[in-house]
């Protein structure tokens, strides 16, 4: 149903943040909505998006204006279970009075490993952290710590927070896009383009002075790109070849993906892999597994943090885990993404309009394209602006009009919860049918 969406409180409470604030926001990640602009392209339509939430519940959320939307954002994923999970809040609740945190060791921290160690199958060991950006951190010093060698090697369009290492950009390669940032970063990072496996032989000329390769399996933060066939078995052989330790960083897929993640879903077992986002149904946590020989070399690397398994987030990851052991919640989220994916390919054939969805059921994207498949980064880097990256701005606007919410960027991620229903699902397909029909008059 459309409605004129009004941001009169919203809009306000921005203008109270930015006096106390730079840029009224704690997190980069905001600007697309706060700002007004597309991905920060000027040259793309305003979009008119909340800029302050004030609560959310199960699959919806809803704005300080009290405008109702259908979430898929999900916090940028990691609500897997629903907004205010009753389950996960009641597990909080009765660890609030027993204390929040101890700074010590506690019985919580050894259940939620052992959970982590019976799933996923790189992990024989598993240590905790306070966000997604300390597990890319550390499992890289364990890497180093363990090989003695000192080179990262990186990917196009992969996302590993924002460390200083990650901001460099790779299309093109080495550019610096964002300030603050020594240059003396680049000469221990190697990026490389992701899918070709050209690539790779920089891993077997270089092997001596690389300790690690890091890479998303599942590229969550753009268009939810899958490797091509035989590629991360390809990397996989060369990393063993050479001694290099393989990272995947599963901050977005683990969980997402299934309890094992995207490693057994993909059927490639890494060296170390990095844990956020799901693990706890939205209470900060990070973590990093990985095989004992490798996890042992985490003294060395001194991987510490004051909040790191808090008893409050292992409560919350607990219950999250358990409830995820449920097969019938997968089931649930699976049918549901199915549903949604279906409607909304039948939705951009009936409008005729060039686009795709690609991904899984539980994590997929939208992209205005001309192409079947996104297999390479650059591709969408380079999506013309006329029409489709103006077609893409349009059809997030009219979503939000239409009480459907998400991140506008031009591919980002569709998160399904197990809170989403099939009332949301119908809705939600209608809405994206109204919405391309309005980005298709952009020519």
């Amino acid at each position: 149903m459309l409605t004129e969406m009004k941001f009169e409180k919203s809009d306000a409470l921005f203008e109270k943040a930015k006096k106390v604030t730079p840029y009224g926001t704690h997190s980069a990640a905001r600007f697309a909505a706060l700002m007004g602009r597309m991905e920060g392209r000027p040259e793309l339509p305003e979009v008119r998006y909340p800029k302050f939430m004030q609560r959310a519940r199960g699959s919806h959320i809803y704005d300080a204006d009290g405008n109702d939307y259908i979430d898929y954002y999900m916090a940028l994923g990691p609500v897997i279970l629903g907004h205010a999970n009753p389950i996960v809040n009641e597990a909080v609740r009765k660890q609030l009075d027993d204390g929040l945190i101890f700074g010590t060791c506690h019985e919580l921290e050894i259940r939620v490993s052992e959970k982590i160690t019976r799933h996923v199958p790189c992990a024989e060991m598993f240590i905790m952290c306070t966000t997604g950006s300390d597990a890319t951190l550390g499992a890289l010093r364990i890497a180093r710590a363990n090989t003695k060698k000192e080179k990262v090697v990186r990917f196009d369009g992969h996302y590993h927070s924002w460390h200083d290492w990650q901001r460099y950009e790779s299309i093109p390669a080495g550019h610096l896009g964002y300030s603050g940032i020594p240059r003396s970063v680049e000469e221990d990072y190697i990026s490389l383009s992701w899918n070709e496996s050209s690539a790779l032989k920089t891993l077997k000329t270089r092997g001596h002075e690389i300790a690690a390769v890091i890479c998303e399996p599942v590229i969550g933060n753009l268009a939810c790109i899958t490797p091509l066939e035989g590629y991360l078995e390809e990397l996989r052989e060369i990393c063993t070849q050479q001694g290099i330790v393989l990272i995947f960083d599963e901050v977005v897929t683990a969980l997402r993906l299934g309890l094992g993640g995207a490693q057994k879903t993909l059927g490639v077992t890494p060296d170390l892999c990095t844990f956020g986002k799901c693990l706890a149904n939205g209470l900060p946590i990070g973590g990093i597994a990985g095989k004992k020989e490798f996890m042992l070399s985490a003294n060395k690397a001194l991987l510490g943090g004051t909040f790191n398994s808090n008893p409050v987030t292992c409560c919350a990851a607990l219950a999250t885990i358990t409830e995820l052991e449920n097969e019938a919640n997968y089931s649930k989220m699976t049918n549901s993404g199915k549903a949604l994916i279906k409607g909304i390919r039948d939705a951009i054939q009936d409008a005729n309009i060039p686009a795709i969805v690609q991904g899984f059921d539980l994590l997929f994207s939208i992209v205005f394209t001309e192409k079947d498949r996104i297999k390479y980064p650059h591709e969408l880097a380079t999506t013309p602006l006329f029409p489709h990256a103006k077609r893409a701005a349009v059809f997030w606007q009219e979503l939000v009009r239409r009480g459907v919410y998400n991140l506008p960027t031009r591919a980002t991620r569709w998160c399904l919860s197990t809170a989403h229903e099939k009332d949301d699902i119908a809705r939600t397909i209608d809405a994206a049918a109204a919405s391309l029909r309005e980005a298709k008059k952009i020519t």
